[in-house]
């Protein structure tokens, strides 16, 4: 996949700049190596469900147990440098009293935890877990919000990207809790290449 930089003809038609196209890797390098186009790489989805998947309460101490509900197996040099996923979490609770917390680990380390109570229904989440120029380092916005840092620092982790490991969606009450249900929608997590 590559992104004219110019107005470029090619096996007879015609390219605007800025345009993406997809050609056989020969002429794809020719273009590049002449400067009229540079590599686009394009993010891919490692996966993506929305089967929907449901935690109920049992009114014991195990409620406030975190149960992880899927995973997702990220293959081992999927991520490059500079790349990052985006992971995106779709859920619906229960309007009520209790805490309920929805997280996703990442190669068993955590990187969102967002308690919820009443008022709330559903949650949408997006995270991004990067690696900072590194195979085995990076950091995340932690915990509750995408862009706000108001009191949680970014997160650092060093989970080794170059083998297999989990995205974990997952979830618990604050304490024993009379029946209730917390349901994960989906998920969809996408991988986008880094340069």
């Amino acid at each position: 996949m590559i992104k004219f930089l110019v107005d470029t003809t090619v096996t007879g038609d015609r390219f605007p700049a800025g345009s993406i196209s997809n050609f056989g890797t020969v002429i794809e390098r020719q273009l590049i190596n002449q400067g009229v186009a540079i590599l686009c790489p394009l993010p891919v989805l490692i996966a993506q469900s929305y089967a929907g998947w449901t935690r109920s309460s049992a009114n014991a101490a195990g409620d406030a147990t975190y149960q992880t509900l899927t995973s997702v197996v990220v293959p081992g040099g999927t991520m490059g440098l500079n790349s990052k996923l985006e992971i995106v979490e779709d859920w619906d609770i229960p309007n009520s009293a209790s805490t309920k917390t929805m997280g996703i680990d990442v190669g068993g380390s955590n990187v969102s935890a967002l308690a919820l109570g009443t008022g709330q229904v559903g949650f949408k989440g997006m995270h991004e877990f990067q690696n900072l120029n590194s195979l085995t380092s990076q950091k995340t916005a932690n915990a509750i919000s995408y862009a706000l840092f108001a009191t949680n620092a970014r997160l650092a982790t060093s989970i080794d990207t170059t083998v297999d490991f989990n995205v974990d969606f997952k979830c618990k009450w604050s304490a024993a809790t009379s029946s209730e249900s917390i349901v994960l929608l989906g998920y969809s997590v996408w991988h986008f290449p880094g340069s």
